[in-house]
């Protein structure tokens, strides 16, 4: 019997992994998933940028693989989850108050504690997700890799609430699980056919979401992973 191939899934949290990997075992049912957690947002972090994000990033994957005990042949596919966080709006948008601690969201406009860190975290994740998206992205041995976004986050997609605590990260992550426990194709219309479904194609997608204040607002185009475009 042929040995299993790999689903390469990665996300930026614990969260986010808890409330999609019940869906995309279920939906790769016939290959074995493995949940890569980043704990952050390699698309805006420090020290990487677009002459390196894709060494960097097939690095992680590459430690992950061998600290699982798994190489290049047994991966099938790498999928990568990005929150947009309004990284494509206009700098107008993005607003100062000292008194947040923390990025607030809503569909105008960024609420920041200090306006020019988070004018300067825009452009370098624009620059990152750039190349991420582009058609011609491989991070690893040719592996196919697609990126696929959660707008503005995944709690915004999948709860409509876009500045969740992370108490209420966890309660949602539970809540999502149960949702469409048994009924996998429950869950995939839910995820693309949605009104915030971005699914007529990778490349319309990602054009969208950089348009605007897309990157504010409910959409994403995971959909696309499970109905093949």
């Amino acid at each position: 019997m042929a040995r299993r191939k790999i689903v390469l899934v990665i996300v930026e949290g614990p969260s986010d992994a808890d409330s999609l990997e019940l869906y995309f075992s279920k939906f790769f049912d016939s290959n074995t998933v493995h949940m890569k957690i980043m704990y952050g947002d390699i698309t805006s972090k420090r020290g990487i940028n677009q002459s390196n994000i894709k060494a960097r990033l097939g690095n992680e994957i590459k430690v992950y693989a061998e600290n699982n005990h798994f190489k290049a042949a047994d991966v099938q596919q790498i999928i990568h989850l990005v929150d947009m966080d309004g990284a494509f709006v206009d700098d107008s948008v993005i607003i100062e108050d000292e008194t947040k601690d923390k990025f607030v969201y809503t569909l105008e406009s960024v609420i920041v504690p200090n306006r020019q860190v988070a004018i300067e975290r825009n452009e370098h994740k624009r620059e990152n997700l750039n190349i991420l998206s582009s058609r011609t992205s491989v991070m690893w041995n040719n592996i196919p890799y697609k990126i696929y976004y959660m707008s503005c986050n995944l709690d915004h997609v999948l709860h409509d609430k876009p500045n969740a605590t992370d108490e209420e990260k966890k309660a949602n992550s539970l809540d999502f699980t149960e949702r469409y426990y048994d009924d996998i194709n429950a869950f995939i219309k839910f995820i693309s056919e949605s009104t915030f479904s971005q699914c007529t194609g990778y490349k319309e997608s990602w054009d969208y979401i950089k348009q605007d204040k897309h990157s504010l607002e409910r959409n994403s185009n995971l959909g696309l992973c499970f109905i093949g475009l």
